[in-house]
């Protein structure tokens, strides 16, 4: 099972590239309200049935540190943690609080000995082309991996 993890803000365009370059089994994603908000739409530009996404949300996502540790008890009883699953952790997109949290999760599910790459999604187009058309494929790009860096 392919599944993805990946922060939400309101820009649609990260979490548009994601579904449509890897089209994943399940998506879970890290929000608020808000960003919440943008997922039928969001399905609905990339064809990707809205039942395979969870969202998770935070009431302040810029600042909601004491959130935290209620959301990620809830992702991880719900979080199909099978062996076999191939995960996909996104830490690019919404705000840099969401990215966080996704990066945490990140490490729970790496403390479990799963399967998980970590990308960053990009859209090299001027900003202002970003908003005025969010639903253009950008790039995936897989983060080396630790032992690359040069220590």
């Amino acid at each position: 099972m392919e599944i993805l993890l990946t922060p939400l803000g309101t820009s649609p365009g990260v979490l548009y590239t994601l579904i449509k370059r890897l089209n994943p089994d399940r998506v879970i994603v890290i929000t608020s309200k808000k960003g919440e908000e943008k997922l039928p739409e969001i399905c609905e530009k990339a064809g990707f049935d809205h039942n395979k996404i969870k969202a998770y949300l935070f009431d302040d996502p810029y600042t909601g540190f004491e959130e935290i540790a209620g959301v990620i008890k809830r992702m991880i009883s719900d979080f199909p943690v099978d062996i076999t699953s191939r995960i996909t952790v996104n830490l690019a997109g919404g705000t840099s609080f969401l990215q966080y949290v996704t990066g945490e999760f990140s490490e729970v599910l790496e403390s479990k000995k799963l399967d998980v790459t970590k990308v960053f999604a990009v859209d090299r187009r001027d900003f202002a082309l970003q908003k005025a058309e969010p639903y253009v494929v950008g790039e995936v790009v897989e983060l080396p991996g630790e032992d690359s860096w040069e220590r």
